[in-house]
């Protein structure tokens, strides 16, 4: 455990050498997304063939860093989030996440992973009620015209077991959602 505290401290310790604006970015290193959408507690791969059955919604919020500029628009990132799942289960989640953030406004994609803290975790038929799990979270933003530092974005969240490294076969809950994003 002590190896992901300093992973944690390190990368949080390194946020203030990239609070200034990056040269190259429009905006500065700092954002903070809201979002909400249908949430499943299916496995993941069944939003992909089509067996997206919806059991209640998730709403979020991310707040991601640039921490380091890697050239050509593309940076190592980190993200912290809250979330809510509601519905036929519901339940709350944290989760910090290290990733990549490509940025050319207006365009910017986040792939972000890392761990995912759940206070009462789903019980049910494939679920195991691990409250220890690992994220993965996607978002593709584009700039509103007209509105300076305004994004309106298309994320996805997932919790996992991760392929067994948190937990065999546990995947409790996916959503695809809209949100709108917030520049500093």
């Amino acid at each position: 455990m002590r190896g992901w505290g300093a992973i944690v401290a390190g990368l949080f310790l390194s946020v203030p050498a990239a609070a200034s604006a990056t040269p190259g970015y429009a905006y500065g290193p700092w954002s903070l997304t809201i979002y909400a959408g249908p949430s499943t507690n299916s496995f993941f791969s069944h939003i992909f063939h089509g067996h997206f059955r919806v059991n209640g919604g998730m709403a979020g919020a991310a707040g991601d860093v640039r921490l380091w500029a890697l050239g050509n628009g593309f940076s190592f990132a980190a993200e912290g989030q809250l979330t809510q799942f509601a519905g036929q289960h519901s339940y709350t989640t944290a989760a910090l996440g290290v990733g990549m953030l490509y940025d050319h406004y207006p365009w910017s994609i986040g792939l972000y992973t890392g761990p995912s803290y759940a206070t009462d975790p789903p019980r049910e038929q494939y679920f195991h009620g691990k409250a220890l799990l690992n994220y993965v979270s996607a978002e593709v933003a584009y700039g509103i015209p007209r509105a300076q530092g305004w994004d309106v974005a298309l994320r996805l969240y997932h919790r996992s077991g991760a392929w067994g490294f948190y937990s065999p076969d546990a995947d409790e809950g996916s959503m695809i959602g809209i949100g709108i994003r917030k520049r500093f």
